[in-house]
């Protein structure tokens, strides 16, 4: 289990206040749960402005990853992709575009609760990521609870479905991990090795915020 930052799901149009407002607390959590909170996550969420990256940063945020919502969103670069991302002042934040979340449930069929119809889509996705960039020896994806996969609670039967699986003796071992161990990993190849890409994340979401104005005036004005 970890605690990680970011309170809730944000558009690029956020200032710089309404960020630092979202973090302002962090230490507060940190000391309530007695988590170092040094990750950050978003899935769903399609973009966040740039300014963002430094004030995780001067936060004590490590490491950040993101599963961007393809349904209406832009991917930035082919998935999965670790890479460096450049602040505004020149620092980098290590960052994870991953899957989607949901797609474990889903690539795997764990609604079906069958190893072997897992297996089948643990061979379909490996697949895939094997003529992919990705070259790493390990993948990562995020389960939800099906079959409704959204706003719902833990999936209850998924650590012994995954336990069942492990103990068929697969090529592919499946783990519960947490992004600490993610960034943990990465690390191992070497911070400085990644690429690194500077800028905001577009939202390709939102359809630009003509789409939203009543929204955007109402957020101009609260400033």
């Amino acid at each position: 289990i970890s605690v990680t930052a970011l309170p809730m799901h944000t558009t690029p149009d956020c200032t710089s206040m309404q960020w630092t407002q979202a973090l302002q607390d962090l230490d507060i959590i940190r000391k309530l749960s007695g988590s170092k909170i040094t990750t950050a996550i978003n899935h769903d969420v399609n973009g966040q402005p740039w300014t963002v990256s430094s004030l995780m940063l001067d936060s004590n945020i490590q490491f950040y990853m993101t599963g961007i919502n393809i349904h209406f969103g832009g991917i930035p670069f082919e998935r999965p992709y670790a890479f460096r991302w450049e602040t505004p002042d020149g620092r980098t934040l290590p960052s994870f575009v991953g899957e989607h979340y949901s797609l474990f449930s889903q690539f795997f069929f764990t609604y079906e609760n069958d190893t072997k119809k897992m297996h089948q889509g643990v061979q379909e996705y490996i697949g895939r990521i094997e003529k992919s960039n990705w070259k790493e020896n390990f993948v990562v994806l995020t389960a939800t609870n099906p079959p409704l996969y959204d706003n719902n609670c833990p999936d209850a039967n998924l650590a012994d479905l995954i336990r069942r699986y492990n103990e068929e003796g697969h090529e592919q071992v499946i783990r519960f991990v947490t992004p600490e161990m993610i960034y943990e990993r990465i690390c191992r190849k070497g911070i400085d090795n990644l690429p690194k890409h500077a800028g905001d994340w577009t939202d390709y979401w939102s359809f630009g915020c003509a789409s939203t104005a009543r929204e955007l005036k109402i957020n101009r004005r609260a400033k």
